[in-house]
């Protein structure tokens, strides 16, 4: 699975590509339409595998994480995808386990949308920010 996750515009860009799985299809929907309005490009993904096959075919800037996926954990997805750029949302909320996994970042469902934005907007720029700083290295 390609985990290459740089992002692909500046902070907080428009067209910033964010992953969203998520198995209710309602809830992933209006995420996705509420970041298409806030300029974000918005994939959707129902299950581990269709993510999988997401994440082998594009880089994500953000990947938004449910736990309880139709197919596993939404978890097993921090064996590859670093932590750092990924925003678990869970109606369960389990800090311990949470830490075990190395989620960095969580929300509890149902989601408060200006907390959850203001969460994916960050996520956008620390990639932004991170990845500059590695153009800067590589240049110097």
């Amino acid at each position: 699975m390609d985990t290459d996750l740089r992002p692909r515009s500046g902070p907080a860009t428009p067209g910033a590509l964010v992953l969203i799985v998520e198995d209710e299809r309602g809830l992933r929907g209006s995420l996705a339409t509420y970041l298409r309005r806030k300029g974000m490009t918005p994939v959707e993904a129902g299950s581990l595998e269709d993510a999988g096959l997401v994440l082998n075919d594009q880089v994500v800037d953000v990947l938004v994480l449910d736990v309880g996926l139709p197919d596993g954990s939404g978890l097993s997805l921090l064996e590859t995808v670093p932590a750092d750029r990924c925003l678990v949302i869970t109606a369960n909320p389990d800090p311990a386990r949470f830490a075990r996994a190395g989620v960095q970042h969580w929300l509890p469902k149902p989601l408060d949308l200006v907390v959850f934005w203001s969460a994916v907007r960050c996520l956008v720029e620390e990639a932004s920010l991170a990845q500059k700083g590695q153009a800067c290295l590589a240049s110097s």
